[in-house]
C-alpha cells in the first residue's frame, strides 16, 4: 500500500481561514440526547434527570458495547426541574444537588428553573484480565426541593457489554486508478486554531500537534492527474478511531481542563493535490467533531 506521510503543511499550502491541513474545528451541532429520569419517587421524579447521549436506555441502565480491551463512552449531563416526566410537577427552586460519585457530573448553577449542567464525558471500560467481560458504573444524585415532595433520589447505570468485533482498525484499500491510497494528515507545530463555545473564553486555543487524520485516496493517478477524492472513516474500528488526537490540556480563566475531541459520525471527504499539497475551497477537508470539556480534579470515579 502506498501512503503519503504529509506532517507539516502550512497556510500557504492550503485555502486562507481554513485551519491548519485544512481541518475546520467549528462548532459541533448537538447529538440527540435521551432523558432518564432515574427511577425515584414518582411525584419527584422530575427534580432532577440525566441526559445521555449514547447507548440504549432500559429503565435506568443505559447499555453499550464494545470491542473485547476496549471501552464504552456515554456523554451525560444533570438536568433539573424538567416536566417531561407524567404525574410529576417540579417545585423549584432546588435547595441542594449531591452527585455520587463526587465530581463525575456538574450540576447546573441555577437551580430555579429547568435547565441542564455541563456535560461530561464518562468512560466505561471491560472488566477481567483479558477485559472480555461487562464493566458498569453507577451515579446517585439526591436533589433537595423547597416544595414538597422533599427529596427525589435518583440512580443512572452505564453498562459497558461485550461486542463481537475487535479493536483492529480498518486500512485503505488499492487506489484503482493506480495513485497513491492514503495520506496521513497531521497539524503543524504553530497556526492551529481551537475554539470552544461562543463566549471567548475558551478560544484561540493550540491543536495538539500530534493529532493526526487519515484519509483513503481515490480517482487519482502518479502521473496525468495528481488531484485525489479523499474519505475519511471515523468512529470505533475506523482507520481514525473514534477521538481526533490525544486529550489536550488547557487553562481557560484559571480553570484547567482537559479537552477530548470526539468525531462525529460523518466521514471526512474532500479533494486534495497530492503534488503540491493543495486543498480547493470548493472541496475543503472539513472535520465535523464534538468537544468534551472536563474540570480537572483529583476525583476517583
Amino acid at each position: 500500500m502506498t501512503k503519503l506521510r504529509l506532517r507539516r503543511w502550512r497556510r500557504t499550502s492550503i485555502v486562507a481561514g481554513v485551519v491548519t491541513l485544512g481541518l475546520t474545528l467549528g462548532p459541533a451541532p448537538q447529538a440527540a440526547a435521551t432523558h432518564v429520569p432515574g427511577g425515584g419517587p414518582a411525584k419527584s421524579d422530575c427534580y432532577s434527570e440525566f441526559d445521555v447521549e449514547g447507548g440504549t436506555v432500559a429503565g435506568v441502565t443505559v447499555t453499550d458495547t464494545a470491542p473485547v480491551g476496549g471501552s464504552c463512552s456515554f456523554s451525560v449531563a444533570l438536568c433539573v426541574n424538567q416536566t417531561d416526566v407524567s404525574g410529576c410537577t417540579p417545585m423549584p427552586p432546588l435547595t441542594k444537588i449531591k452527585v455520587t460519585p463526587k465530581g463525575i457530573l456538574t450540576p447546573p448553577t441555577d437551580l430555579s428553573g429547568a435547565t441542564c449542567g455541563a456535560s461530561a464525558s464518562i468512560t466505561v471500560p471491560l472488566k477481567g484480565r483479558k477485559k472480555n467481560h461487562p464493566g458498569k458504573k453507577i451515579i446517585h444524585v439526591v436533589a433537595k426541593s423547597s416544595g414538597k415532595p422533599k427529596v427525589d433520589t435518583d440512580k443512572l447505570v452505564l453498562k459497558c457489554m461485550v461486542g463481537t468485533t475487535t479493536t483492529t482498525l480498518q486500512s485503505c484499500p488499492a487506489n484503482p486508478q493506480g495513485g497513491p491510497d492514503e495520506a496521513d494528515l497531521s497539524t503543524a507545530d504553530t497556526g492551529t486554531d481551537l475554539d470552544n463555545g461562543w463566549t471567548g473564553i475558551s478560544h484561540n486555543f493550540p491543536v495538539d500537534p500530534r493529532a493526526t487524520l487519515k484519509v483513503c485516496l481515490s480517482g487519482c493517478d502518479a502521473s496525468t492527474n495528481p488531484v485525489c477524492d479523499l474519505m475519511g472513516a471515523v468512529g470505533a474500528n475506523s482507520i481514525n478511531g473514534a477521538t481526533f488526537g490525544p486529550p489536550l490540556p488547557l487553562i481557560a480563566q484559571g480553570v484547567a481542563v482537559c479537552v477530548i475531541n470526539r468525531y462525529q459520525s460523518t466521514p471526512v471527504t474532500g479533494q486534495m493535490n497530492v503534488q503540491t499539497g493543495e486543498v480547493s475551497d470548493t472541496t475543503p477537508i472539513q472535520v465535523n467533531l464534538f468537544s468534551d470539556v472536563h474540570l480537572i480534579s483529583d476525583h476517583t470515579n
